[in-house]
């Protein structure tokens, strides 16, 4: 938000109206008051009457929004500010709000590049400023889930931000009576002709309405009771009751909140994509024959989403919440929603997970998340066109030879065996006729394609087989050997030295280099990689090590670090593995269901935790 980049605004009657482009700054579309039909609508969607209290809205209408230095009322001592950018909540129910709202704070200010960030009182509010902004207009450029529903678009130019002039005296009991000082102001975008995409769209009004928020001083309205609620009744004028119920999968009976006055999944989606669709995973399924859709997630967010219901399995979550555009993620729990955020370093992924996530991405699209674990088989053209694998005009042989016993469906394993291999270079030749050498170089069976896994040593090539004769054909000259070949390595060395000096009792030091791995290149070329520390190799090569940081806005804000190893997967190319990952174990999260570790474990597979000296925090 710097100078260069400000909208102008003008005072009037006490409220701030941000300008445009040939247009009056006495245009009373810039300030409005809230007739007391529009709240009624609000409360009715925001809240049900058949499951929320009183006591549940009295705790939604008494929460601000204002970080640790509004709460602290001045100067933090030392162990208070390096979270001086950290939210404060006070009471259970609104904590998905301002989980949200925390995140856009940490992405704006980019703590988690530097966990130890001092912010002074105003780099926190102008972040406060930035996060609302960019939820607001994220809100507004965000197209209809459904278009089908919607005969009207939503509003793709401008924010409405609600403020009033109520300070501490606004509550549950006088919102509704005293609707009429409920001002909303309009701001519209700094540019006068049109982005080129939506993300810089988004990205100008959510400056424009930062600015306007911290200029005016609307920010300091927001740190009074009501905050929240102000916001969301921000959220819901900018984008509209009537598109925000279209994105619903149930329009007539979903709303903003659930059972004990928690956020509900929708509101949790509009929050963090702009879109009030039900669900976690991706895109749109189609069920019953194109009668009902359920709504997804349509794209990458900037914040990422995991939750403990999917270490329950009760639901799932997909790729695009997993693996978000910046390392934070909304922690939810069956109670609560807290953040959890690490270095770029906690996205990393290895070639074959992005390969293994975009094929079960295609094949889920054509099976349309039934998890059945299987398509037709005249399905198979459609998914291979998804993945844009061209493979001529031999997509009937690949059919006959990937289907399952004249069943006409193709497994999910069968088909990422081949698929897998189809796109890292290998022709459907060597896929299906090829004969594999092993090292004894003694002939095999031509490789077949079952389902049944290796129910014989001729039927199927086995994975380390399967593993050289990749290298091979990629041009890597070496292959990394396994613990087992080390350790019998270093038996035979220790054994042939121990007979070769008899009976001395001189101890030799035996240095056992690893071998050196070859760059693979589209090209077969490859490129050596450099000598190292072979100890240093192997840290590198065997694991992935880097801190991740749990912030819990409750009881003044707690922040706790830990440290991950995720373990580097083994070359999944030509192996089975799930189409749902089966993540959760409790042996692994010491039994346990309802701390950290269980629900950092749906987006990290295979990791070792490292908490110190303290117990994995709670999720509530």
């Amino acid at each position: 938000m710097s100078g260069a980049n400000q909208v102008p605004c003008t005072l009037s009657q006490g409220h701030a109206s941000p300008s445009r482009p040939n247009s009056s700054m006495n245009d009373p579309s810039f300030c409005t008051k809230l007739p007391c039909m529009v709240l009624d609508t609000f409360l009715s969607l925001l809240f049900d009457p058949n499951i929320t209290s009183e006591c549940d809205k009295q705790r939604w209408f008494a929460q601000p929004i204002h970080t640790k230095y509004n709460s602290l009322g001045g100067k933090p001592n030392f162990e208070e500010r390096h979270c001086t950018w950290g939210l404060v909540q006070s009471h259970g129910g609104p904590c998905g709000v301002i989980a949200a709202i925390q995140a856009e704070i940490i992405r704006s200010l980019k703590i988690y590049e530097d966990i130890d960030k001092i912010v002074s009182p105003q780099e926190a509010e102008k972040a406060l400023c930035d996060a609302l902004g960019r939820i607001l207009a994220r809100c507004a450029v965000e197209p209809p889930v459904d278009s089908d529903r919607m005969s009207v678009s939503c509003n793709l130019s401008c924010v409405k931000v609600v403020t009033s002039d109520f300070g501490n005296d606004l509550s549950l009991s006088n919102f509704q009576s005293f609707g009429e000082r409920l001002k909303t102001i309009t701001v519209h975008s700094k540019l006068s002709t049109k982005p080129g995409t939506r993300e810089e769209e988004l990205q100008c009004l959510a400056e424009a309405t930062a600015d306007f928020l911290f200029q005016s001083g609307t920010i300091k309205v927001y740190g009074y009771p009501c905050g929240v609620i102000l916001f969301l009744l921000s959220i819901v004028m900018t984008r509209g009751v009537e598109t925000i119920q279209s994105d619903m999968d149930d329009p007539t009976n979903a709303h903003l909140t659930a059972q004990f006055g928690h956020s509900s999944q929708e509101l949790m989606n509009l929050l963090l994509t702009g879109q009030a669709s039900s669900n976690t995973f991706d895109n749109t399924v189609i069920l019953g024959g194109g009668s009902l859709k359920c709504h997804g997630i349509q794209s990458q967010p900037d914040i990422g989403y995991l939750t403990q219901l999917e270490a329950l399995r009760y639901c799932s979550v997909g790729s695009y919440y997993k693996s978000p555009k910046y390392p934070i993620w909304i922690i939810g729990s069956s109670s609560h929603f807290t953040v959890m955020f690490g270095s770029m370093d906690s996205l990393k992924e290895c070639e074959s997970e992005i390969l293994l996530e975009k094929c079960r991405r295609a094949f889920k699209s054509i099976e349309n998340a039934e998890e059945n674990g299987f398509i037709p088989v005249d399905k198979l053209e459609n998914t291979l066109k998804i993945l844009n694998l061209d493979v001529g005009g031999a997509v009937q042989t690949l059919a006959a030879a990937l289907e399952m016993s004249g069943a006409g469906i193709i497994l999910w394993s069968d088909f990422w065996r081949v698929t897998s291999r189809l796109m890292t270079g290998a022709t459907l030749e060597s896929v299906l006729n090829t004969k594999v050498t092993e090292k004894t170089g003694n002939d095999e069976t031509p490789l077949m394609i079952t389902q049944f896994g290796e129910s014989n040593n001729n039927a199927m090539e086995s994975d380390e087989a399967m593993a050289r004769r990749l290298a091979a054909e990629w041009g890597t000259d070496q292959i990394k050997k396994s613990d087992e070949e080390i350790a019998r390595e270093l038996q035979a060395q220790f054994e042939s030295n121990h007979s070769t000096n008899g009976s001395s009792d001189e101890v030799q030091i035996i240095e056992v280099q690893q071998p050196n791995t070859a760059a693979v290149n589209k090209g077969n070329q490859s490129t050596p990689v450099e000598k190292s520390n072979p100890t240093r190799d192997m840290e590198t090569i065997c694991s992935s090590s880097f801190k991740l940081h749990h912030y819990n806005c409750l009881r003044g804000g707690e922040l706790s670090t830990f440290s991950v190893t995720k373990l580097t997967p083994e070359e999944a190319v030509g192996m089975s593995v799930p189409l749902v990952p089966t993540n959760f174990d409790v042996q692994k999260s010491n039994g346990r269901i309802d701390d950290l570790e269980s629900v950092v474990r749906t987006k990290y597979t295979s990791c070792r935790f490292d908490w110190g000296e303290r117990h994995p925090p709670s999720l509530h």
